[in-house]
């Protein structure tokens, strides 16, 4: 259909050879972005299925981590302080759950201990660590989350002991 009109005026030529590039061009990236889609779905369902294997052994662990618990509570107060989880070797628990920013029990204790009242119920511990391995939340994160809520805490009780320190010298000068 073309060869007639680039016969008539050759000029023609150029916008025909513009356009048969543009097309293809136009094709391959719908091409591309169908198997890009494609990809992205697949690697989405792998990452729900590796969730679900996920949950399916913390599942099985959850036994094994409330016996971890009762082998570990040494005074039997059905609490596990930071000295009673320091003996705690690092292999009782599930690899590949914590990456390098945690190379201890107390590491993950301090991770555990959200209140920051040195003890964990049975509850507290299994509860607190199936969130931590199905979140999808880094550990440095966390942590630093615990960190702000710790020096919130203290900016309060800071607070709380100027306004008593400057109550104080105000009654004092009246």
């Amino acid at each position: 259909i073309y060869t007639p009109l680039i016969l008539l005026k050759p000029a023609l030529s150029i916008y025909f050879v513009i356009l048969l590039l543009l097309v293809s061009v136009a094709l391959m990236n719908l091409v591309t972005a169908v198997l890009v889609e494609g990809a992205l779905e697949a690697g989405a369902a792998d990452k729900d299925v590796q969730k679900y294997d996920t949950r399916n052994r913390l599942k099985t662990a959850m036994p094994r981590l409330m016996q971890l618990f009762k082998d570990n509570d040494a005074d039997g107060d059905g609490t596990l302080s930071l000295e009673e989880v320091r003996n705690v070797p690092m292999n009782m628990l599930p690899e590949g759950l914590f990456d390098e920013s945690v190379q201890s029990m107390a590491d993950i204790y301090e991770l555990l201990d959200v209140s920051g009242d040195g003890s964990l119920s049975q509850m507290e511990f299994v509860e607190r660590l199936l969130s931590l391995f199905l979140q999808d939340v880094p550990i440095q994160t966390i942590q630093i989350l615990k960190l702000l809520r710790s020096n919130d805490m203290k900016i309060g009780s800071l607070n709380r002991k100027f306004e008593s320190l400057e109550r104080r010298l105000s009654s004092s000068l009246q």
